[in-house]
């Protein structure tokens, strides 16, 4: 049996409108699995997030909620979000966390913007269309900016909180030094002591003697093949130039 084409489909297609009604966002965490969980959760409820379920250490489910006189009006936007924990090594975690806006809390705002449109444009017939599409365009706005811009600055803000794997990492090495030398382990520090301190012009005869110790460390180190021929010719060559 044949099946006939399908017919195109007509009016407006609303989801990619609500592909773009959350926010979500991911950080590296230098924490293990457990760690990085709890420390994502008190992130969330420093935010003024309300944790609803969790199942440690990998998920859990929060709500957040905005309300404030310039942005709402003083009405409460609700959202609610989902938080993922996954491991990403020994000591590093992969966090997401993403937030939905709940429609059902926009409407009063919605509302509101279109009224006042329709009161004015009552009150000045002149300006009534303008007005009309001035408050469709701030409907549009307002539900991009609760929809899509609160939600994905609100999870950086909380991701920020955490500690990145690549900053622990970095704190936790110790301080590389630049040896004088090629590798030589501890003799390459010796050696780099031994020529990095300058001769005392105060007293000739303790320069010469500190001088002549120098030499005799870096005889040694050439012994022990720390640091070849040239290298040692040229550092003592250094050495007697400041007698």
């Amino acid at each position: 049996t044949t099946i006939p084409p399908q017919p195109p489909r007509r009016g407006i297609d609303l989801s990619q409108f609500a592909s773009g009604s959350s926010g979500s966002g991911r950080a590296q965490v230098g924490l293990p699995v457990g760690a990085a969980f709890e420390q994502t959760l008190s992130a969330i409820q420093a935010a003024g997030g309300v944790i609803e379920w969790n199942a440690p250490p990998n998920s859990a489910k929060f709500r957040l909620n905005k309300r404030d006189f310039w942005n709402t009006g003083g009405t409460t936007v609700k959202y609610s979000g989902d938080v993922r924990v996954s491991a990403a090594g020994p000591q590093a975690s992969l966090v997401d966390i993403s937030m939905q806006v709940d429609w059902g809390s926009m409407v009063p705002i919605m509302a509101s913007a279109i009224l006042g449109a329709i009161v004015f444009s009552w009150m000045m017939p002149v300006y009534g269309s303008m007005l009309i599409l001035l408050a469709l365009m701030m409907a549009v706005l307002y539900a991009w900016q609760f929809a899509s811009k609160f939600p994905t600055d609100t999870t950086e803000k909380i991701l920020k909180k955490l500690p990145r794997a690549d900053a622990v990492s970095q704190a936790g090495s110790p301080a590389a030094a630049t040896p004088a030398y090629a590798s030589g382990g501890a003799s390459n520090n010796q050696a780099a002591t031994a020529t990095s301190t300058p001769a005392d012009s105060s007293s000739t005869q303790a320069g010469s003697a500190n001088i002549a110790d120098r030499i005799k460390q870096l005889a040694s180190l050439r012994e022990a093949g720390a640091i070849t021929q040239e290298e040692y010719d040229a550092k003592k060559a250094e050495l007697l130039k400041e007698l």
